[in-house]
């Protein structure tokens, strides 16, 4: 059986991941990145939660995460930082990290409806010429790799994005399509409280 946690929505929401493993007791390390998330969403990650048996992953996956998003990190705003990840996580089609993102966004832009447009097709968004550059090669990287030339970079450029924050921009997109792929490989099911946040 799947493993499931108190935490982890309503009784009888079903099994938190596809793949069976064992609830472990957090760390103490890992106890701290819990108390840390609850302390910034009001509540911890299912993904966290799933993954307490190998604490090294969510704290180095926490670690990095708060890296690239904290803020000061770059010069990046938090809402341009979001729009990548829901960008991403769109595209990708995880259903844990598009509620997440999705919530951040809203948190932070005030705008339930805005955040919703750009979860259903950012392309219809009213962005700022600088946000729809970024959105676009979020977009680009998640969904063409292969394809991703040095010309991409050029409307970064137009936009006046400096190359220290065009790096954060390619690092965040890259952080979330990995996430995004091993959440959606586990099957993670999404918080609840992800997605009634800022509503």
């Amino acid at each position: 059986m799947a493993t499931s946690h108190p935490d982890d929505g309503a009784p009888g929401d079903g099994p938190m991941s596809w793949v069976r493993i064992a609830p472990a007791t957090p760390s103490p390390e890992l106890q701290k990145v819990f108390e840390a998330t609850r302390a910034r969403l009001g509540y911890v990650r299912n993904s966290q939660i799933f993954m307490a048996g190998m604490p090294e992953v969510p704290i180095a996956l926490d670690g990095l995460s708060r890296t690239l998003m904290k803020e000061g990190a770059g010069g990046l705003s938090a809402r341009e930082k979001e729009l990548i990840a829901l960008v991403a996580s769109v595209e990708n089609a995880c259903v844990s990290c598009t509620f997440t993102h999705a919530a951040r966004l809203r948190a932070i832009s005030g705008d339930p409806l805005w955040t919703a447009v750009v979860a259903s097709n950012y392309r219809h968004a009213e962005l700022s010429p600088r946000e729809r550059a970024i959105a676009d090669y979020a977009f680009r990287l998640t969904a063409a790799p292969a394809a991703i030339d040095e010309a991409d970079l050029a409307p970064l450029r137009a936009a006046g994005i400096a190359e220290t924050d065009i790096f954060y921009v390619i690092a965040i997109t890259a952080y979330f399509n990995m996430t995004n792929r091993l959440l959606s490989g586990l099957g993670m099911k999404p918080n609840r409280e992800a997605f009634e946040a800022s509503r």
